[in-house]
């Protein structure tokens, strides 16, 4: 088609009805609520049998989840200050994930009551025996962690519901261009002050697991890897949704080089920051902050370290060079799966050697994880079928509905 014939096709015409979610996605709802459910139990009967091993791998689990939140409600908050095309159909899916903070909250309770058993600050025995425990009381203490918490989902359930409600009242026909400056406003400090709690939430519940240990560049390689999680997430959903009418005209071949794209610049940067981190500890050759990487390179550790290195960066960078594979959704898909387990294995590779002692692969180590992502997702998809999928008001919507009148289907 050419560049005259495409300005004058009609656009594609979708009314609210036609943008909600198809109804395969309330059958994906059901199989993900009923896998979450079996490894609930099975869970469960893993609490009794080994609390260490059930709250480590919970702890992961849950900043699996986190990532996914907290990497959409940051993604949506960028869509709105960059004002860029490639966002408004990722609107709706980060908006669902934003919403599920009140869920994480709750599923927050559960590390805040294996504290004991996580942490050694919350230990008054190990406090007792270590200078240096003794010196972090001032921060980490019950009640100082409890409300830096509070605090944290606070903020996040605060600013998720602002750029939520907003939306709904561009749905509504209010949008404008006071509309728009109020998203850009919320948006401008909800990523500052995200940021912020974000990487203080990972002190809190990742630093603090060998307190004798810091990073001040941590922060970042956690929001970057949190970004990761999120692209990867709405890769494997935009993949789905390609398979349907009428969103198999929407997610074309460009859409998903636009986020393959983006995954791409996610693995970079989280390399960037992870190498730096090394290079800095390592170079400066402090005992207390080389302890960290000493802990995962021995006692089995390594092969996990070498997984992680290659599997995280090396051959995303290598698969994701190629632009022929991000225009396509299937493989893009396949890389983006791979990616959240490569997610997986850095958070067990963050969390375990600092608990567990010599490597290992524990039953719960999947299936805790599987239960809260499960769990998650079932809320996720919740949230995903209130709404059409599609801002239909949103100014730049007209021109992307007519770019899709001229789309090959999937």
């Amino acid at each position: 088609m050419s560049a005259l014939s495409h300005l004058h096709t009609p656009p594609l015409k979708l009314t609210a009805a036609e943008a909600m979610a198809p109804a395969a996605v309330q059958g994906w709802q059901r199989r993900v609520g009923t896998l979450a459910a079996l490894a609930a139990l099975a869970s469960l009967l893993g609490f009794f049998l080994n609390p260490l091993e059930f709250f480590s791998s919970y702890l992961v689990g849950f900043m699996l989840c986190l990532g996914a939140a907290f990497g959409s409600l940051g993604m949506l908050m960028v869509s709105h200050l960059s004002g860029g095309r490639w966002a408004v159909v990722l609107r709706r899916p980060l908006e669902a994930a934003a919403q599920t903070f009140p869920l994480l909250a709750l599923l927050f309770v559960p590390i805040w009551l294996g504290r004991t058993v996580l942490y050694a600050w919350s230990r008054a025995a190990d406090v007792a025996r270590d200078p240096g425990l003794q010196h972090l009381r001032g921060y980490l203490n019950l009640p100082a962690v409890t409300g830096r918490a509070v605090l944290y989902f606070l903020v996040w359930i605060i600013f998720a519901r602002l750029l939520v409600r907003y939306s709904n009242q561009q749905d509504a026909g209010q949008g404008g261009t006071l509309l728009k400056q109020r998203l850009e406003n919320v948006s401008g400090v909800g990523l500052l002050l995200g940021a912020i709690t974000i990487s203080f939430a990972a002190i809190d519940w990742l630093m603090a697991l060998l307190p004798a240990w810091s990073s001040s560049i941590f922060g970042l390689i956690i929001i970057a890897g949190e970004g990761l999680t999120t692209i990867a997430l709405m890769v494997i959903l935009c993949s789905r949704l390609a398979q349907l009418a009428p969103f198999d005209r929407i997610y074309t071949r460009q859409r998903f080089h636009e986020l393959g794209k983006w995954m791409l610049m996610f693995v970079l940067l989280f390399a960037y920051f992870s190498f730096s981190q090394l290079l800095i500890i390592w170079s400066g050759n402090l005992p207390d902050e080389i302890k960290f990487y000493l802990l995962r390179i021995n006692a089995g550790w390594l092969a996990v370290t070498l997984l992680f290195a290659i599997g995280h960066f090396a051959l995303p960078f290598a698969l994701l060079l190629s632009s022929s594979l991000k225009k396509q959704a299937g493989k893009l898909a396949l890389l983006a799966a791979f990616i959240l387990c490569m997610r997986w294995v850095e958070l067990y590779w963050l969390v375990f050697p600092n608990l567990a002692g010599h490597a290992h692969l524990n039953w719960q180590n999947v299936v805790v994880p599987v239960a809260l992502a499960a769990t998650w997702g079932v809320a996720f998809l919740h949230f995903l079928r209130q709404r059409p999928l599609l801002p239909l008001l949103d100014p730049q919507m007209a021109e992307i509905l007519r770019e899709a009148s001229g789309a090959v289907k999937h």
